[in-house]
């Protein structure tokens, strides 16, 4: 080869300009998933859960609520959620659009980092060279937003806050430290501190790490060493103990009200929740597309990963052989944990484990660097093959992006709301009650202030993710009907008029109040 052409080949194969290449590719598929979002599936990723965080924000630090107050999710998610949100609420104020892009950006790419980290340390330099795939691969996750089926909710999982995907950025940061070569003692002290934090911010930390390094740290016994696996094991079951003690003591002070975790060893729900997770999985792997391949590569590799392992483990190196463990251990017991508690009660409750799923693309590029560096003796097939890749992604992105979609995106306000918001003028509607998947929703992106409070069907107070003051001050003036029981409404309110819309029917009533310990709504005569 002419040294021109050789000199040309080596640029263009440099691990730094993949590796930048390669993270352009990532970051280029989630702005395109923000450009192709419509009024439904907004809708869908902005619901009353992960605008718990923004309301919360919004009513400490500028209404002058206070936490103690607040009805708040059975997770603190304290780190990274809250306190990456609270460092970019300083930044962006009430501009939680933008807020939230730029969080989800954040999470995707720590979450894409820490993983070539991992797959870097964990394998030979030959290999560790393709860790460029990994950011090209988690871009597929995006793809299926803007394709075949055009599931925005799957892929707002990695952007969302409060949605567990927080937990897993824990995981891979603890797992990052254990296998770096920083001194045991100190690696053991980080360990033991971050265990408290990140158990006290979500208890899943347990089932995606705990578990998972107690595990393989046994199987590999023989190189580990038992004081070692005593050690380890002693300083992170303290650790989520002391976390635990903490997390039970705040809440019986009153400091914060955490509500109660959904479905809690509910092992009689075992057989329901297997049939739930069954259906999911199998219309996900039915309906063809990125997310089929996704959620077949993550179930299979796992199995592949433990088969590797039993196979060549005389072979490979103990960091090799600690991450084919690990992700095998990983991925069984994250998948399994809701099902085997009976909480996997509804196709949402994927959050729960759906880490394993975005992991896995770590393992994808694992097997495809194999693949290219048994080839890479032939510069031509590898500069080849590397911007094969690099051109079929950024094509099948930019077919699809929509700059002028992604600028709407930040000005989004949706027609529903613009519904609420213009029945509200014209009645002079100030404050109403509704189900909770529309009562935060519509108080969020209502540009004339209207405040509708979350209510059961049956017209009671639904305080989960809500300052419970916003009840007790004030009165109200309407009801949205939407979810709510007929009956109860006819036994609670007088209804004065009613007032439809294309999507609502909304209610004005007598004026009503809700009385300090007493749940249900009272006219007020």
């Amino acid at each position: 080869m002419h040294p021109k052409s050789k000199s040309v080949l080596d640029f263009l194969l440099n691990e730094y300009l993949l590796n930048i290449l390669g993270f352009g590719i990532l970051i280029l598929s989630i702005i395109c998933n923000y450009s192709v979002y419509d009024e439904y599936k907004l809708a869908n990723v902005f619901n009353s859960d992960s605008l718990g965080i923004p309301c919360l924000f919004k009513d400490i630090f500028y209404n002058g609520g206070h936490i103690k107050d607040w009805y708040l999710a059975a997770a603190p998610a304290l780190f990274p959620d809250m306190t990456l949100y609270y460092v970019l609420f300083l930044i962006f104020k009430l501009n939680f659009l933008s807020l939230s892009f730029v969080y989800g950006l954040i999470q995707t790419l720590t979450i894409v980092v820490l993983s070539c980290y991992i797959f870097r340390k964990s394998f030979s330099a030959n290999l560790k060279k393709y860790s460029w795939l990994v950011p090209v691969f988690y871009s597929i996750l995006f793809l299926e937003s803007y394709y075949f089926t055009n599931d925005q909710f799957f892929p707002s999982l990695m952007l969302v806050y409060c949605y567990h995907t927080g937990t897993l950025v824990n995981t891979l940061i603890t797992v990052s430290v254990l296998i770096s070569k920083i001194k045991p003692v100190y690696k053991f002290i980080f360990i033991f501190l971050f265990t408290i934090l990140a158990t006290y911010s979500d208890i899943l930390f347990i089932v995606m790490f705990i578990g998972p390094t107690i595990l393989t740290n046994l199987f590999l016994y023989k190189s580990k060493g038992l004081r070692y696996i005593l050690v380890y094991t002693l300083t992170v079951i303290f650790g989520v103990c002391i976390a635990m003690k903490l997390y039970t003591h705040i809440n019986q002070s009153g400091l914060f009200n955490f509500s109660s975790p959904n479905k809690m060893y509910a092992f009689e729900n075992i057989g329901q929740s297997m049939k739930t997770f069954y259906a999911q999985a199998s219309c996900y792997i039915s309906l063809l597309g990125f997310r089929s391949f996704q959620m077949v590569f993550a179930y299979l590799s796992p199995v592949i990963s433990g088969i590797m392992f039993l196979v060549y483990r005389k072979k490979f190196s103990e960091s090799v052989k600690f991450f084919l463990l690990f992700y095998t251990i990983f991925s069984i017991i994250v998948y399994a944990a809701p099902v085997l508690n009976g909480s996997y009660t509804g196709w949402d409750t994927i959050r729960y484990n759906v880490a394993p799923v975005f992991f896995a693309m770590t393992f994808l590029a694992i097997l495809v660097g194999y693949f290219m560096k048994k080839r890479e003796s032939n510069r031509i097939f590898s500069f080849g093959l590397s911007y094969l890749i690099l051109i079929v992604f950024f094509s099948l992105i930019t077919f699809k992006l929509s700059p002028k979609g992604f600028v709407n995106y930040f000005s989004y306000y949706p027609q529903k709301v613009k519904e609420i918001d213009s029945v509200c003028v014209k009645k002079n509607f100030k404050r109403g009650i509704s189900n909770y998947w529309i009562a935060k929703w519509i108080t969020v992106f209502s540009k004339n202030n209207v405040q509708v409070l979350s209510v059961y069907p049956s017209c009671a107070i639904n305080e989960v993710g809500s300052n419970i003051k916003w009840y007790l001050t004030g009165e109200f003036e309407f009801v949205i009907v939407d979810k709510l029981d007929p009956i109860e409404i006819k036994k609670n309110f007088i209804i004065l008029d009613t007032i439809n819309t294309p999507n609502f029917s909304i209610l004005k009533v007598r004026k009503f109040y809700f009385a300090k310990n007493e749940y249900v709504p009272k006219t007020k005569f």
